[in-house]
């Protein structure tokens, strides 16, 4: 999750969980970041609000410039099968969200 104290974590859980159920409009596309990871790009008011504060609530800066929702789908993604791939039609429903430490 985040590397901050345990505190700031379990505040940003709070308020990510403040924000949901989030329902994403299915105005999807899929694309490529930092030339190898596959994800799904969205739009989304709540995501970008939810990021907004919390950037806020936190001493951390931004660590891209500008803020692009996405589902990461994929690593080492090669660029060629983008074309290959069927986009995603379904809907998608944020509901529920928990933080496990993988470090």
């Amino acid at each position: 999750c985040w590397s901050n104290s345990s505190f700031q974590e379990k505040r940003n859980i709070y308020l990510i969980n403040s924000f949901l159920p989030i329902q994403i409009n299915p105005d999807y596309s899929l694309d490529i970041f930092d030339e190898q990871s596959l994800v799904l790009k969205y739009q989304s008011k709540d995501v970008k609000k939810l990021s907004e504060e919390i950037y806020k609530s936190q001493s951390t800066k931004h660590t891209y410039p500008e803020f692009n929702p996405h589902i990461t789908l994929a690593s080492n993604f090669k660029k060629e099968a983008l074309e290959k791939l069927i986009q995603f039609k379904g809907e998608i429903l944020f509901d529920y969200f928990t933080c496990a430490n993988k470090y």
